[in-house]
C-alpha cells in the first residue's frame, strides 16, 4: 500500500513538472515571437525615417518629382531611397492602403511593404508654424506669428516632419524629421540678371 501511495505521489509530481515545462515552453515561444516582431517594427520604422530624412525639394520645372502629399500618399525625391543600387536623388512614393492600413514604399518599379498598422492610419505634415496639416503643400499658407504678412510669404516646398498616425493609438505613431531645412543655392536661370 505504501508503495502505491509513493507511486501516485511520484506520478502526480511528474505530471506537474511536465505541465510546467510545457507552460514555460509556450511562454518562451511567445516571447521570441514578440521580440522578432519588435525587431521587424524597428527596422520598418528605420526604413521610413531614412527615406523621409533624405527628402529634398525638386526644381520648380520638374513638377513630376515635386513633393506632393495627402493623408494617404506622399511622393517626391529622396537622397536615401530604399532598395536602390544607384546613388543620387531617387523618386519614391509611400502609400497607406486598405483597412487596417498597410504602408507600401515604391521606387524604381519595386514595391516594399514596410508595415501593417492595427487600424486605419493617415499621413500628416508638420509646418514650420508648429501645426500638423493633412496635405502638403497646405491650402492656406502657415501663419508665422504676430506679423500679418502671409501674402508675401510662400509656403516652403517641404514640411518639417512627416507623421503616420492612427485614430486612437498615439503609441503607434511614426514620426520622421526631414533633415533638409536650408534653402538651396540659386541657379543661374533662376536669377534675374537683366
Amino acid at each position: 500500500m505504501e508503495m502505491l501511495v509513493a507511486l501516485a505521489i511520484l506520478s502526480i509530481s511528474a505530471v506537474l513538472i511536465f505541465q510546467s515545462l510545457l507552460a514555460q515552453s509556450a511562454l518562451t515561444a511567445r516571447i521570441e515571437t514578440l521580440s522578432l516582431e519588435a525587431g521587424r517594427d524597428a527596422i520598418r520604422r528605420a526604413g521610413f525615417t531614412e527615406v523621409v530624412g533624405g527628402i529634398l525639394p525638386s526644381w520648380p520645372e520638374e513638377e513630376e518629382t515635386a513633393f506632393i502629399a495627402t493623408d494617404r500618399q506622399l511622393s517626391g525625391l529622396s537622397s536615401r531611397a530604399l532598395a536602390t543600387t544607384s546613388e543620387g536623388l531617387t523618386a519614391f512614393r509611400f502609400d497607406l492602403s486598405g483597412s487596417p492600413s498597410e504602408l507600401v514604399y515604391s521606387s524604381g518599379g519595386q514595391q516594399v511593404q514596410l508595415g501593417t498598422f492595427s487600424e486605419d492610419a493617415t499621413f500628416s505634415y508638420l509646418g514650420a508654424d508648429g501645426n500638423w496639416y493633412d496635405k502638403w503643400p497646405p491650402e492656406k499658407t502657415p501663419d508665422f506669428g504676430p506679423f500679418d504678412d502671409s501674402g508675401s510669404y510662400r509656403t516652403p516646398p517641404l514640411p518639417v516632419a512627416v507623421r503616420i498616425q492612427t485614430a486612437t493609438r498615439a503609441d503607434l505613431d511614426w514620426i520622421a524629421k526631414l533633415e533638409w531645412q536650408a534653402p538651396l543655392m540659386a541657379r543661374r536661370q533662376d536669377l534675374d540678371l537683366e
